[in-house]
């Protein structure tokens, strides 16, 4: 026999790999092939970068990071006053809503961490572009990241790490930048310690603290122990957070929530539920 009739025995009399035969489960076939994609992704992503503009490899990488670093620069907001803020948390900590006053506080700490962290980077790898510093290992991590619009720390290897500070994700850097000024401006309007009449769940960096807070609350006004409490989710027929808003009333118990995301089915409407009928 020669190579090509032991190549289409191989072919035709023996069954293809699958994650089953090695006693796994189907579906790690699927996060097999989305891992070996996101790679491939990423190479083609700094193999472009490299070769981008007409200053050459590193001239053409060193001018994305560059605008990258001061766009970032430009937009980073300022830190919540906390001091400021524990003092009126302290005052409402014990009234009924005191644990949802507790989650503002909490979300603002972990916030302010994160942006002085951003803030003190970015400022060091501009001193090390400018040649005021020597370039470290994790000014170079950064540097790397920024060239291929990445968040900081996505690379397990790098030293610098924006997301140990931060929420779950897999945005890319522009958007998950903007989803970070997006969740400032809600803790900026939930500031004043007055409960939004809907508040944006995915958007805290711990929701399980938010939740966590309303069996306290609900437990508190009942005077039911909390041991015994438990959540309950319905969903309303409002389609905008505008209309909670414009409602202006809070439900009986609990609080509204918007931004979840439902994969594979929608809701139906009323007229599609009137039609079912």
């Amino acid at each position: 026999y020669d190579y090509n009739a032991y190549t289409n025995l191989i072919n035709k009399s023996l069954p293809s790999e699958s994650p089953v035969i090695y006693g796994l489960h189907p579906n790690a076939e699927v996060g097999f092939l989305t891992s070996k994609a996101e790679g491939l992704f990423e190479v083609m992503l700094r193999l472009e970068v490299g070769s981008s503009s007409g200053g050459g490899e590193t001239g053409g990488a060193t001018s994305i990071v560059r605008d990258t670093l001061v766009d970032i620069t430009k937009r980073c907001p300022s830190k919540f006053d906390l001091l400021d803020l524990t003092d009126r948390v302290k005052e409402k900590v014990v009234d009924s809503d005191g644990p949802y006053c507790v989650v503002v506080a909490q979300e603002c700490t972990r916030l302010n961490a994160l942006l002085e962290y951003i803030t003190f980077t970015l400022d060091e790898l501009q001193k090390g572009l400018n040649g005021q510093l020597n370039m470290s290992q994790p000014m170079e991590d950064l540097s790397s990241a920024l060239g291929v619009n990445e968040v900081p720390g996505r690379n397990p290897f790098h030293q610098t790490s924006w997301e140990k500070l931060a929420w779950p994700s897999k945005k890319s850097l522009s958007s998950w930048f903007n989803d970070l000024l997006l969740r400032r401006t809600q803790l900026l309007n939930w500031f004043n310690l007055v409960l939004p009449f809907s508040i944006w769940l995915p958007g805290l960096i711990n929701p399980t603290a938010l939740l966590t807070a309303i069996k306290q609350v609900t437990a508190r006004k009942n005077k039911l122990p909390l041991d015994g409490m438990s959540l309950d989710t319905h969903v309303t027929r409002m389609y905008r957070v505008n209309s909670a808003i414009q409602n202006g009333v809070y439900p009986e118990d609990g609080i509204f929530v918007h931004g979840l995301l439902l994969e594979g089915a929608r809701w139906t409407d009323e007229e599609e539920s009137a039609d079912d009928t």
